[in-house]
């Protein structure tokens, strides 16, 4: 588990970065040790995870589908936890084919601590898009530009920490977003 000043620092990183300021990779431990605590990263964001379950859950948009609540919690989170090993496991098959092996341990880490603070972002816009306020197309024009800002932030995570291409870099946030897409779907099983 990182500590909280590992913590603090990785999200002073994840700050700079999301200023498109390369130098913040320079803040987060990618050494072998900080690789493993960077998972602890899930730990940190898992209250405001949950926030944004609850929001969801009471929304007025929200659709009864017959799952109890603690079906509906437990589901989210097998996904959630799911999800912070997933990518990773296949991006080490990715780095291992590709020869970024070498720079493997610094994107995860990076990546983590993104992950986190984007959970973080989300649990911001969160009222917004449950609210009910919006019509149907300001609601898809907000989704669709949240989402294109959070997806350009982790391309430009993930070319910077990489040092690949920006077409392969673009691939690779393609494939995080399927591995999520995936993860969402077998959610909706579990409910199902």
């Amino acid at each position: 588990m990182p500590t909280l000043r590992e913590a603090l620092l990785s999200l002073y990183g994840v700050w700079r970065l999301a200023h498109l300021d390369p130098k913040g990779l320079g803040c987060f431990d990618a050494s072998f040790t900080g690789f493993w605590r960077s998972f602890g990263a899930a730990i940190y964001a898992a209250p405001l995870f949950l926030l944004i379950i609850l929001l969801r859950a009471v929304s007025p948009l929200a659709t009864d589908d017959g799952s109890t609540a603690t079906d509906y919690l437990v589901a989210e989170f097998v996904a959630y936890s799911l999800d912070w090993i997933a990518f990773p496991a296949v991006m080490a098959v990715i780095a291992w084919n590709y020869h970024l092996k070498h720079v493997y341990v610094r994107y995860i880490v990076a990546y983590n601590w993104c992950k986190a603070a984007i959970i973080g972002a989300v649990l911001l816009y969160t009222p917004i898009i449950y609210s009910g306020i919006l019509s149907e197309g300001l609601l898809a024009m907000a989704i669709f530009l949240v989402q294109g800002i959070l997806l350009f932030f982790l391309w430009f995570v993930t070319r910077s920490a990489l040092g690949v291409t920006p077409v392969f870099a673009g691939l690779l946030v393609a494939v995080e977003t399927l591995v999520s897409l995936l993860l969402l779907a077998l959610t909706g099983r579990l409910l199902g």
